[in-house]
């Protein structure tokens, strides 16, 4: 476990304040998952088989930020039991995802996670770039805008799972843009335009 020191900036999720003993104040732990362990994410049958490779590209986004292999993913057909899953919610009145996450609250180690893709997210962010219709763009896999739909999604999915790792927004990343390389951002945790994605 790791103390959380109010003295220093975080830019991970904390526990709740619990009672250790031998120290005199309350503590917060910072929330992490045991790396020790595999972290394993199971994505739903019900993802459009047009964004498996997208989604999949934003949760292993994370093994290059680590330099490591750490992170797996894995269809609902495998056999191995797996705590973290990306579940697709067919909702076109819903224009968001969000993460949530399993936390034990005496270690702040991340036992478990969900996140929750609702298919308005993905046509909001459609109607951002003008397109009238997804099923023909989907046909043409070559277009730029067919292309940057996609990496929107992947950058999205990498910002959730971020959550599920334990870390919070950052805002300050748009104050570090990397402008020769176009990247108007240097963290995914930032909140960004769709079309700056």
């Amino acid at each position: 476990p790791t103390i959380y020191n109010k003295k220093e900036k975080s830019y991970f999720f904390t526990t709740q304040p619990v009672r250790v003993e031998n120290q005199k104040e309350l503590v917060q732990y910072i929330t992490k998952h045991d790396i020790s362990k595999p972290i394993i994410y199971t994505l739903s049958s019900r993802i459009p088989k047009e964004y498996i490779d997208a989604i999949s590209d934003g949760v292993l986004y994370w093994n290059k930020a680590f330099g490591k292999n750490f992170i797996s993913i894995q269809n609902e057909s495998s056999q191995v039991l797996s705590q973290n899953r990306i579940e697709w919610v067919n909702d076109e009145k819903s224009d968001f995802c969000y993460a949530s996450l399993e936390i034990n609250p005496l270690s702040g180690e991340i036992t478990g996670s969900s996140i929750y893709l609702h298919s308005g997210f993905f046509i909001n962010y459609a109607n951002d770039f003008k397109i009238t219709n997804i099923f023909e763009t989907h046909q043409n896999k070559d277009s730029l805008t067919h292309k940057q739909l996609l990496n929107t999604l992947t950058r999205n999915i990498a910002h959730e799972v971020g959550h599920t790792l334990g870390l919070r927004h950052n805002f300050m990343g748009n104050a570090e843009p990397n402008l020769e390389k176009s990247i108007p951002s240097s963290t995914v945790m930032d909140y960004l335009s769709p079309k700056l994605n």
